[in-house]
């Protein structure tokens, strides 16, 4: 079993998956099952030029300081969770969305799966584990019909049976996905990939379906079901699944106006929550129920910790 995760926006290292697959690690020992093979993928090298657009926001902000006597508050609040999505989100975002960016990104995926693949030359089952932005990227690299047979996508797809034709080259197959925190569901409207490339994939799988759960923690605000826009029915040879991770925080729950308490208190929860995927052991515990096809363990876990 090998198991390739795909980072999301605001990564510049590979080891952002350390302390999850040390988790995951641990309910395999517990299972007294293989451990799979891992590799964390890391792409986020192309985003070092990108341009620096929180520094020309500081930048305009420290002019208006400088000749004006209006308190900078009161005309441009929140200042730190504006930073935070337009550097560490939107701008990796619009960065992948790039066509030459797009595109070298993928490219960078492609080269370490094959690599990773190879250095595992007997393992014949992949597990593909995605977080924020990296669960777009995945999807668009496995399903978009718009990229030329040419584009890193392909290579990709090459790698993974029903995926491409077959063509003599060793193959593994896709046997889950994992998403977490991700915003697939806001921008497929961009990439305009129909349900229909993800259903007739899993058709192809005869025997075991095809398993992917989506993770959404309650204060995540970028992360959202899947279900409904995907259209997944009963003749779909998939298990699919969204996994809620429910919050007892009682100040989320305030009947507040976005900018009182209950604003404040998600704007503040924006990185925490969508970063502390890596560092639950809730998730792990899904995502080694996912690769291991214990489907009745993943449909009998609650979003609420005391049922977990």
């Amino acid at each position: 079993m090998l198991a390739f995760f795909i980072h999301g926006v605001a990564t510049r290292h590979d080891k952002y998956a350390f302390e999850l697959i040390e988790k995951i690690r641990d309910d395999f020992d517990k299972r007294k099952q293989t451990k799979p093979y891992f590799f964390c993928s890391q792409w986020g090298g192309v985003l070092e030029n990108t341009p620096p657009l929180w520094k020309w926001v500081q930048q305009d902000l420290n002019n208006f300081c400088n000749n004006s006597k209006i308190d900078l508050g009161d005309v441009f609040q929140y200042s730190q969770y504006r930073e935070f999505f337009i550097d560490q989100f939107f701008g990796d975002l619009f960065t992948y969305l790039n066509t030459e960016n797009g595109m070298e990104i993928r490219k960078i995926i492609a080269l370490q799966l094959f690599e990773f693949l190879k250095k595992h030359p007997q393992e014949t089952e992949l597990h593909l584990i995605a977080h924020s932005l990296g669960g777009v990227i995945l999807y668009d690299i496995l399903f978009s019909d718009k990229y030329g047979a040419d584009d890193p996508a392909f290579y990709i797809r090459n790698m993974i049976k029903g995926l491409s034709v077959s063509n003599g080259t060793p193959k593994v197959y896709l046997r889950s996905i994992t998403t977490m925190g991700s915003p697939i569901l806001l921008f497929n409207f961009m990439l305009g990939i129909p349900p229909e490339n993800l259903k007739k994939f899993a058709s192809r799988y005869l025997k075991l379906p095809l398993r992917w759960i989506n993770l959404i923690h309650a204060s995540d605000v970028f992360a959202y079901p899947l279900s409904a826009s995907l259209n997944i029915d009963s003749s779909c040879n998939l298990f699919f699944r969204d996994k809620f991770i429910a919050s007892h925080n009682l100040i989320k729950k305030v009947s507040q106006p976005f900018f009182g308490l209950a604003g404040l208190s998600m704007a503040k929860g924006l990185t925490s929550s969508h970063t502390s995927y890596w560092n639950r052991s809730r998730v792990a515990r899904l995502i080694t129920a996912n690769i291991l096809g214990d489907c009745e363990f993943i449909d009998s876990v609650s979003p609420y910790r005391k049922h977990f």
